[in-house]
């Protein structure tokens, strides 16, 4: 665009020179002075090009210096823009996980054909007993089974009254592991959450992951105390500097 706008400043300042100085031949012509009348059509042929391209290349450059001063603040606004976008996605997605705080996600909890909410609570209460977690009818406020019927049985999403006795049965889930059972409890975590679990966890620097009251908490190969992981932009903590924000499902708020 700079370069198009150049070339017409050239050719507009060679016309513009150009009529000047047939004027100027015109006048000493008409006073007899063919003399200076060559010397000064010598003269225009020689300067007029460079001339013309000298003021030509001032005039593009500072067009250019505006043009591209011109994109820097639109690229500077529009990346403001998107932090201030992803942001509000991450207070969002805080304030979704804190209503989460109470709830947990079961997988591969066999289900029953018509199975009733009352015979899927009492496999909740097995479940918590085989791992050394006593709870009873009124500690659960819902269950249900989501999604579509697979196999193994659908998920199950268990809300209890307190979250003390979520927290039980999260710190004693690993006895399920024990005792050679494949049903999976984890912490009922937010969609952004539960992928950020995944990059974490398929990242080389991580040794262990786990999460606790929605944040995720990763042990790195090199030792020390676990790092915590709300939102991507705690990624560089594990070493993730740029994160890929297809797998986050956040693309869509980066424009590259």
């Amino acid at each position: 665009m700079a370069q198009e706008q150049g070339s017409g400043l050239e050719n507009l300042v060679k016309t513009k020179v150009e009529e000047k100085l047939a004027n100027i031949t015109s006048i000493i012509e008409a006073k007899e002075t063919r003399s200076v009348s060559k010397t000064v059509k010598d003269v225009a042929a020689v300067m007029l090009p460079g001339l013309a391209n000298i003021i030509a290349v001032a005039v593009s450059t500072a067009v250019s210096s505006v043009i591209k001063e011109f994109n820097d603040r639109l690229e500077s606004k529009t990346a403001e823009m998107q932090r201030i976008s992803l942001l509000n996605t991450f207070e969002n997605d805080k304030l979704e996980q804190y209503s989460r705080r109470e709830s947990l996600r079961i997988s591969g909890l066999e289900e029953e054909d018509d199975e009733t909410e009352e015979v899927l609570e009492a496999k909740i209460i097995e479940l918590a007993q085989d791992i050394g977690v006593k709870i009873k009818w009124n500690d659960i406020s819902l269950a249900h089974r989501m999604g579509r019927n697979r196999e193994e049985g659908r998920p199950v999403i268990v809300r209890l009254c307190h979250r003390k006795k979520k927290n039980e049965i999260v710190i004693n889930k690993k006895k399920l592991k024990e005792k050679n059972r494949k049903v999976y409890v984890n912490e009922d975590l937010t969609s952004l959450r539960a992928r950020m679990v995944i990059v974490v966890k398929e990242h080389e620097a991580v040794k262990n992951v786990t999460t606790r009251d929605g944040s995720i908490l990763a042990w790195l190969n090199s030792g020390g105390r676990p790092v915590v992981v709300n939102n991507p932009f705690d990624l560089h903590k594990v070493g993730i500097d740029s994160p890929d924000w297809r797998k986050l499902n956040l693309d869509h708020l980066i424009k590259c």
